[in-house]
């Protein structure tokens, strides 16, 4: 949910892209992190229903965390080039410098 509080104002200003990204990232990272715990033990142990479960239900979490935040990118390709020129020479956005231009390039 606060993912889309973000939704239709991520460009308003430097801080508040800012802080979309950072949590956009710090969630993705958590997901990551449990997908390989989850992935690692259901190969250990192929017939362990505990670990098929766990494992379900991360890639289900994966999957809706990707379609609660697929509005990220559209947003960022609508947003005006000037503006995001503007933007980008933030030193707050000087970490996500990279990701921004590589998603627009894209």
């Amino acid at each position: 949910p606060k993912m889309a509080s973000y939704q239709g104002k991520l460009c308003d200003s430097p801080e508040t892209l800012k802080s979309c990204l950072e949590l956009n990232f710090a969630i993705s990272r958590n997901l990551s992190k449990l997908y390989t715990y989850a992935h690692l033990k259901h190969d250990e142990e192929l017939t362990d229903d505990t670990y098929k479960s766990a494992y379900n239900r991360i890639l289900d979490l994966i999957h809706n965390f990707s379609e609660a935040t697929a509005w990220i990118e559209p947003e960022l390709l609508a947003t005006d080039e000037k503006k995001l020129t503007e933007l980008l020479k933030s030193p707050l956005l000087a970490p996500y410098k990279f990701y921004i231009e590589k998603s627009v390039r894209l």
